[in-house]
């Protein structure tokens, strides 16, 4: 049975005095984690108890965002809940171990799925779904919604709305940026958020440990496809070499995307012996979003991610290969460079 639509005041009626779940997507970004938290919050406005949960670490670089520390691991979330919310993403396996506490609900104990989400997929589940691939970003949707429904949005959750809008559209430098995705900012910066602060936090904090693994990551780049595909690859070495957790590794492929001539970035980074973390840039015409839901992931045209079982080397030589593939394909269509 298909997923009824959701409305705003469907939303609102599922919340209202509900124990909600919010799973972040697995490798969290910046717009999962912005509209959690700011769901979170309307959500206490509504009488009901939310919990944020990540089956992957969540990002340092989003430890400013207030709510950020209240996110909690799989392991440490028990009880039953009556709503499972699923944000920036259609797909129980897009939330990890999270799905375990779907999962194991007793018989007709199983919490209710409603799913908010701007990316086009072909895999659905839910009671309830609220799709609108023409938003920049989830937070975009969910701006709205607590805007419509009269919701408070503090200074925290202004920048937390901000923060998923700025990132998700590469800080309005990417194709899905929009007359109204500059409106909806200008409201949230009225509204508290400080561009440069988010700015500055996201782009321009690193650690040192991330420095070191970004050099290394330079370091290891090579080109496929006539210098069109650019590569690199971190091992579990690396990390330990350079002290740098799996989380330090955001970014480094929009560094090889900058490489002139480049149509296709990809990062792979190991997580052990048999699982990979594959992400994604193409910057003029390749979808790397189609790509990528080719391997299990998804993601934007622009940007995606998966994570992969296999080693490093055949995931590698599995995804060049389609990855090139597909760029001759594009270009022998004249519908690329």
């Amino acid at each position: 049975m298909s997923a009824r639509e959701l409305t705003p005041e469907n939303l609102r009626e599922i919340l209202s005095g509900s124990r909600v779940l919010i799973p972040l997507h697995v490798a969290p970004d910046g717009d999962s984690i912005g509209s959690a938290l700011a769901v979170a919050s309307a959500c206490r406005h509504l009488d009901s108890k939310p919990t944020v949960v990540s089956s992957d670490p969540v990002p340092t670089t989003y430890s400013f965002l207030p709510g950020w520390e209240a996110i909690r691991r799989p392991e440490r979330v028990g009880g039953q809940f009556d709503v499972l919310l699923l944000l920036d993403c259609s797909s129980l396996s897009r939330i990890g171990r999270v799905r375990e506490l779907v999962d194991r609900a007793k018989p007709g104990e199983r919490p209710l799925i409603a799913v908010v989400d701007h990316h086009r997929t072909g895999e659905t589940v839910g009671d309830y779904l609220w799709s609108d691939a023409g938003a920049a970003a989830t937070c975009e949707m969910i701006f709205d919604w607590m805007i419509d429904q009269g919701l408070p949005i503090s200074g925290g959750v202004a920048t937390a709305l901000y923060t998923g809008i700025a990132t998700d559209t590469g800080f309005y430098a990417f194709p899905n940026t929009s007359a109204g995705t500059f409106r909806r900012s200008a409201q949230l910066v009225q509204l508290g958020a400080r561009p440069h602060h988010v700015h500055q936090k996201v782009n321009e904090e690193r650690s040192m440990a991330e420095i070191r693994i970004l050099g290394r990551a330079l370091e290891k780049m090579r080109v496929a496809a006539g210098g069109r595909v650019a590569w690199t690859e971190i091992t579990r070495s690396d990390l330990t070499d350079t002290g740098a957790g799996t989380d330090d590794t955001e970014g480094i492929v929009n560094h090889l995307r900058s490489v002139a001539g480049t149509e296709l970035a990809v990062i792979f980074v190991e997580m052990d012996t048999e699982h990979t973390k594959v992400s994604f840039r193409s910057r003029e015409y390749l979808d790397v979003a189609e790509l990528a839901r080719s391997f299990g992931g998804g993601g934007h045209a622009r940007a995606a991610g998966a994570k992969m079982s296999g080693s490093i080397a055949e995931v590698r030589k599995r995804v060049i290969e389609t990855g090139s593939r597909q760029l001759r394909l594009r270009e022998a269509g004249g519908q690329g460079k």
